[in-house]
């Protein structure tokens, strides 16, 4: 009996090992089938690298692709040749002050834009003609606007569409004095644009896109209107604002007018 429990405690030990060395075996091939398959991985990451990686190649014209300065430094760049760079709801702070790309029209709409704006990658970018800051929420109160420099650039057009505006807003004074187009449609905070004065003074503006606001006054007894301050304005879009009442012709001195979208009285 004494020696079938010696025989029963060495077998135990015996099974107890071979489980240990089965158990052992098993982990060092898991643990190399683990290594090599990080190895794998990580080769097929700097194999990657090594080729141009398309990070917006769906909605934007000019699509973000990033090259490797070293395996372990990725460095940000627009495709070769673009003009067109679209960060809309994707801005990042990987294009900084550093790079300077040959970009024309610069899309930064609905980014939640509303205490600071990249003022330092916009004005860095001096070929720049178009600014989209559309669907943020931007106000008047803003002050880094008035930071973007369009003498900087070419800049001619900028897109406020859906922002937060009550006023019309003021920009640097080389804006003020540059820019062609200017989008403020769907800033239906903004109620009236009866009034003016030497600061809203824009001479070269000739599009101006002020629809479904919620303007209500467009000029006073006396025909004071934000309008006289663009003299050379050959479009102007007024729809969808239900204008309460208007005084004389607000539209009088603007001599280069050629386009009136329909303007509805609320009655």
């Amino acid at each position: 009996e004494k020696n079938l429990t010696m025989h029963n405690y060495f077998l135990v030990v015996i099974l107890a090992n071979l489980f240990l060395l089965t158990l052992q075996h098993n982990y060092h091939d898991n643990f190399l089938n683990l290594v090599n398959q990080n190895q794998n991985n990580q080769n097929n990451i700097l194999k990657g690298l090594n080729k141009e990686i398309y990070i917006d190649n769906v909605s934007s014209i000019c699509p973000i692709i990033y090259y490797p300065k070293d395996p372990y430094q990725v460095k940000f760049r627009v495709a070769k040749n673009c003009s067109n760079l679209n960060l809309a709801s994707n801005w990042s702070s990987i294009l900084t002050t550093k790079d300077n790309f040959f970009i024309t029209e610069l899309l930064l709409a609905n980014n939640q834009f509303q205490f600071n704006l990249p003022v330092q990658v916009i004005n860095n970018y001096d070929s720049l003609t178009a600014l989209d800051l559309s669907y943020n929420l931007i106000s008047e109160n803003l002050n880094d606007l008035k930071l973007i420099d369009c003498s900087r650039c070419d800049m001619r057009e900028i897109n406020l569409t859906g922002n937060l505006f009550t006023k019309f807003p003021v920009f640097h004074n080389s804006c003020m004095h540059q820019i062609e187009r200017l989008r403020l449609d769907r800033n239906q905070l903004i109620t009236s644009i009866d009034y003016t004065s030497t600061i809203y003074r824009m001479p070269k503006l000739r599009y101006l896109d002020m629809s479904y606001c919620n303007i209500r006054f467009l000029n006073t007894p006396n025909n004071i209107t934000l309008l006289e301050n663009f003299l050379r304005l050959e479009y102007l879009n007024l729809i969808g604002n239900k204008l309460k009442v208007i005084y004389e012709n607000p539209f009088f001195r603007l001599f280069n007018l050629v386009c009136l979208k329909k303007i509805f009285l609320l009655v």
